[in-house]
């Protein structure tokens, strides 16, 4: 682990999903462009090389639509304990909440913590947000 955290920029490559699709972090905003991202439902979208990657997490998805009010629904399957992919610093990213669907509050700032895993028992691992 390092010392202190890195920050990440918009667009920032953050890992790789189980299935090999890139993870990016936050698409950037209408302040920061001037126009509106053009996301899939599954929160990814194709960049300007016609790659596909992600800037949501797909299998927890449905968790952001949610908390936004949008009635949109991604074809993969939502769950939001499940493990989706490793960030490039070798740590799981997990979806919204901890085996048991509970939302962790012992979050440091990168957004992750040693807890209870479906997978590996107690480790370090990162979780997504639903914002």
């Amino acid at each position: 682990m390092a010392d202190t955290a890195t920050k990440l920029g918009t667009v920032a490559r953050v890992g790789v999903a189980l299935d090999g699709v890139p993870i990016f972090a936050d698409a950037p905003s209408i302040q920061q462009t001037g126009h509106m991202p053009a996301l899939d439902v599954c929160g990814g979208h194709i960049d300007p090389g016609g790659w596909y990657h992600w800037h949501a997490t797909s299998t927890d998805i449905g968790t952001v639509f949610e908390a936004e009010g949008v009635a949109a629904d991604c074809a993969l399957t939502q769950d939001t304990s499940a493990m989706f992919g490793y960030a490039f610093d070798g740590f799981a990213m997990y979806g919204s909440t901890d085996v048991g669907g509970t939302v962790p509050d012992n979050l440091d700032q990168c957004n992750g913590h040693i807890g209870a895993t479906a997978d590996d028992g107690a480790i370090y691992h990162y979780h997504a947000t639903a914002c």
